[in-house]
């Protein structure tokens, strides 16, 4: 992936990156953690890489569990009392979850794996965690942090940005969320975020094939219970 970015001899070159780029775009998708990946690869001590990835695997898991169980996360006001010994219940649930029902699981030791996916999912669980602490209270801080996250979690992958939008409208039937203006803001930050990634030639063409997948499967799915 970094043939071209890396001229050998030569260094960093614009040219080749601004050339990889387009080609990703075209071919393979329009993340931007995939046109970032090859340049931590290429340029980045494999110890800064597997920080990188420890870390988001762990707080991914750590914000599933919290969010999950709601205890001590701030998410509701009546936050339920769960034993010590049902406790890690929920977190190994989260591990064993990634371990087993990650697409590409078997790719994930991949930089670029870890960033559209794990990393990713930091992202999402980050966004969520603040629209619930927003709909309980919000600081003037929240809501630039909830557009950047929203932002780029629509911006590096559309399996999540997509999710996310879904439920953000379904949110709008809480009034703590729908009375707010910079709410109505934020879903539009989202949706603009999720548009740019889907006009891309390549995830468009992915859209469109899983949608005729679907559509595929339904009819025939149809057919066979007229039948």
């Amino acid at each position: 992936a970094t043939d071209g970015i890396s001229n050998i001899g030569l260094g960093f070159s614009f040219e080749g990156l601004r050339a990889y780029i387009q080609e990703l775009r075209m071919l393979e998708n329009g993340r931007i953690t995939s046109w970032v990946a090859p340049l931590f690869t290429a340029y980045c001590p494999e110890w800064v890489r597997a920080a990188i990835y420890g870390l988001s695997a762990g707080v991914m898991m750590l914000m599933a569990g919290k969010l999950s169980i709601s205890y001590g996360s701030g998410v509701s006001e009546e936050t339920p009392e769960i034993s010590e010994e049902r406790r890690w219940i929920i977190p190994a649930c989260v591990a064993l979850g990634v371990v087993t029902l990650l697409p590409w699981r078997d790719g994930m030791a991949y930089f670029a794996f870890g960033l559209n996916y794990v990393t990713e999912s930091v992202l999402m669980l980050a966004a969520i965690w603040l629209i619930c602490r927003i709909k309980m209270e919000a600081k003037w801080w929240m809501w630039p942090a909830l557009m950047i996250l929203v932002w780029l979690t629509a911006r590096i992958h559309e399996g999540f940005g997509l999710p996310l939008l879904a439920g953000m409208v379904t949110a709008l039937k809480f009034k703590d969320l729908r009375t707010k203006p910079l709410y109505w803001l934020t879903l539009a930050v989202l949706l603009a975020a999720n548009c740019l990634t889907a006009i891309n030639p390549a995830v468009s063409r992915r859209l469109a094939q899983v949608a005729g997948e679907v559509v595929f499967s339904q009819t025939s799915l149809i057919k066979f219970a007229v039948k």
